[in-house]
């Protein structure tokens, strides 16, 4: 906890801050906050210098060509280390001061590394301080941590801070504002404020960045034929089974975890084939159904070790839009603070759940596929409602075999040639040895003189 003291007007003066710097080398990132006394009895009374290790804070291009190379970056779940260096001359009358390091953060940030109960103990001997972590109350959504110690006149103080970004930014990049800080008495000299240094403001960007692999989609049959019914009508010959599985990003810059994925999934028929109307979707014990009254459509089974659960599924629906039957969900991941995993679903289009158009069957080679298309919206653990990174699929088809009639006919004559008065006949044979009956007319083109004359036609044609 931080206490109240007193101080005379020279010594307030003393703990005035006056100058400050920061470099923009290739050098590490330094913030130098020097104090002077108004009356000069003392000069650089306190000196507190923070190196950003340039191993950890690197210019935007040693991390990625894409950002900004003048700006200081990290990679969302690296390690940040600050090496703090602080010291307070001894001059008469000088007396020790409170020194704030406040951090503001977009993202969470982990101390572990450095801070064991919200202390560490930095330095040997004489020039050892305490650093004590204290987490402020969130100010405008941000999270605020400060580090303060007190140093007394002749120290000389040096270790590292480290802290740990949260993963889970993707990019939409979050702030990490560092600023120094001491305390100064407040007019009356009755108290001791915290008042920053004016400029005295380090900006690290965390970024993380998804470049995912394509969605694999892979079809099962591979060519779906029909069967004739005893009625002599026609169905689906099997079920349609698509595997679907999205790698995790394999180039992905930072440590990215997933707080949720929003999945939709888009089946399309062709011409002769529909969905039923008024399709709900629901989960039914580790199963997302959809079904019309009591025939099921569809179904998404997920393979991974989360599986699907009252837990790890929300915001469930199915739509009918013509052609399309549209799935969508939410997917929660009960494991926040790991890497994406894959998302591996099998979705199978159920044959009996289909509506079969028996006059238009034959218009199913004009586009025989059905289709299914995919998409996956990941939701990282920080900033969820503002990321829109989305994977697309290409649709990935199944040829429809439609049954269609196979028509031959043949014709031939009972002689080669004859003699006036003489009679030749005709037979033409029409033979379908297709799925489905054939409905028509044949026409026979008889290129005869005005001296042949038609004696019989059997069975008797339709002028």
């Amino acid at each position: 906890m931080q206490t109240t003291r007193k101080f005379s007007l020279t010594q307030r003066m003393l703990m005035l801050m006056t100058a400050f710097m920061f470099i923009f080398t290739n050098m590490p990132a330094q913030i130098f906050i020097n104090a002077e006394s108004e009356d000069e009895v003392q000069n650089r009374a306190l000196t507190v210098v923070l190196n950003a290790d340039s191993e950890t804070v690197k210019r935007g291009a040693e991390i990625d060509s894409s950002l900004d190379e003048s700006g200081y970056f990290v990679k969302t779940g690296d390690t940040i280390s600050f090496q703090l260096q602080s010291a307070l001359n001894n001059a008469e009358g000088q007396k020790e001061t409170n020194v704030h390091v406040r951090i503001n953060s977009d993202c969470k940030l982990d101390f572990s590394n450095s801070f064991r109960d919200n202390v560490l103990v930095m330095g040997d001997g004489d020039n050892s301080v305490t650093l004590h972590l204290d987490e402020l109350p969130l100010e405008d959504g941000k999270f605020v941590y400060d580090v303060w110690y007190t140093i007394t006149p002749g120290q000389t103080v040096s270790g590292y801070i480290q802290f740990k970004t949260q993963p889970g930014v993707t990019a939409n990049d979050s702030k990490i504002d560092v600023e120094v800080l001491t305390d100064q008495e407040v007019d009356g000299g009755s108290s001791l404020s915290i008042q920053p240094v004016n400029d005295s403001k380090m900006e690290i960007t965390a970024f993380g960045k998804v470049d995912w692999e394509s969605i694999e989609k892979t079809p099962n049959p591979e060519n779906l034929e029909f069967i004739k019914n005893e009625d002599g009508s026609f169905s689906l010959g099997s079920d349609v089974t698509y595997d679907i599985i999205a790698n995790p990003p394999a180039k992905s810059s930072g440590v990215i975890y997933a707080d949720s994925m929003i999945v939709t999934d888009t089946l399309t028929l062709p011409q002769g084939l529909d969905f039923p109307d008024g399709v709900t979707a629901e989960l039914v014990e580790d199963k997302i159904i959809i079904k019309s009254a009591d025939k099921v459509v569809m179904e998404i089974t997920d393979n991974s070790d989360l599986g699907f659960s009252a837990e790890t599924l929300q915001e469930v629906s199915a739509s009918i839009e013509g052609k399309n039957l549209n799935l969508s969900f939410k997917r929660i991941s009960d494991k926040k603070d790991q890497q994406l995993a894959p998302l591996d679903l099998t979705a199978t289009l159920k044959a009996d759940g289909l509506v079969v158009n028996q006059g238009e069957l034959e218009t199913i080679a004009e586009n025989p596929e059905i289709s299914n298309t995919a998409s996956f919206k990941v939701a990282p653990v920080t900033n969820p409602d503002e990321y829109t990174d989305v994977i697309n699929s290409t649709p990935a088809d199944v040829p429809v075999d439609s049954p269609k009639p196979n028509l031959t006919i043949n014709k031939t004559a009972n002689q080669s040639s004859i003699k006036p008065g003489e009679t030749v006949t005709y037979t033409i044979t029409a033979t379908n040895d297709g799925d489905m009956d054939w409905h028509g007319s044949i026409e026979d083109n008889l290129n005869i003189s005005e001296n042949v004359q038609i004696t019989s036609v059997s069975p008797p044609p339709r002028w």
